[in-house]
């Protein structure tokens, strides 16, 4: 019969430290980020399309027109096509334009 030799983990190597002089060290090239891929979006209803960029210049258009001169910091839109229209809350200021 064998004896059983106690378990004793196997040693690990020495672990030496790479010394490496300022200019043998080369900068990895920095990726440009990726840019954003173009986005458009487009209502249609019944025989008309209209950008959404178009709605908020016209909302935008309205409120100046309106006589407000504050500076725009919040605008919420809501489009209602079957009315034609896209009703606007600017800086607490309501109103709407038409769509077409």
């Amino acid at each position: 019969m064998s004896k059983k030799r106690p378990y004793r983990p196997a040693p690990q190597p020495a672990q030496t430290a790479a010394v490496t002089s300022p200019s043998a060290i080369q900068e990895a090239p920095v990726k440009e980020a990726a840019a954003e891929p173009a986005e458009e979006l487009v209502i249609q209803f019944g025989e008309n399309e209209v950008a959404a960029s178009e709605i908020s210049a016209k909302v935008k258009e309205d409120y100046r027109q309106s006589g407000n001169e504050d500076e725009v910091r919040q605008v919420k839109i809501y489009v209602k096509p079957e009315d034609n229209k896209a009703y606007y809350v600017i800086n607490d200021v309501e109103g709407n334009v038409d769509l077409v």
